[in-house]
């Protein structure tokens, strides 16, 4: 009786596996795409964090972190914050940029480097000589073409 009870919980176990790694496997491909979607939306939703947080904000951050809030002709309301504030990120976005370009740079593939001309001249004899210049042009012509559509023949 125990044998057949733990047969069962075996299968059971078995069965409930199998269904998660279909699982996983039907949202392996949507982890995949959500994570490739948020590396190519990063650098917006930083910025558009970085805008609500100054949005939400903006009153403290006029009080006590603007540099014209001395000058109230110039309604800064705290503008001067948020500019620095986005060039900061932009400029950590260019520093995680500048390694990835240096390596790019040190990883130069010589096959796609066009090969340096010769010194040396070459001179073409024989039949490259007497060749005419759309010889090419000439091979391509087909004058063994079928003059007559063929027709089957009707009942």
């Amino acid at each position: 009786m125990n044998s057949e009870k733990s047969t069962t919980i075996r299968y059971f176990l078995i069965g409930q596996y199998a269904l998660l790694c279909v699982g996983l496997f039907l949202m392996k491909r949507q982890l995949l795409s959500s994570i490739l979607l948020l590396a190519l939306l990063n650098p917006l939703v930083l910025k558009v964090g970085v805008l609500m947080y100054w949005k939400y904000n903006q009153r403290v951050i006029t009080q006590t972190l603007c540099e014209n809030k001395s000058k109230p002709q110039l309604k800064c309301n705290g503008k001067c914050q948020l500019k620095k504030q986005l060039q900061q990120v932009s400029e950590d976005k260019e520093s995680e940029k500048a390694p990835l370009v240096q390596v790019f740079k040190l990883l130069k593939i010589d096959q796609f480097i066009p090969a340096r001309k010769t010194a040396i001249p070459v001179q073409f004899t024989g039949a490259f000589q007497t060749a005419s210049p759309n010889a090419y042009v000439e091979t391509l012509y087909c004058v063994n073409f079928i003059k007559n559509i063929f027709h089957p023949p009707q009942v």
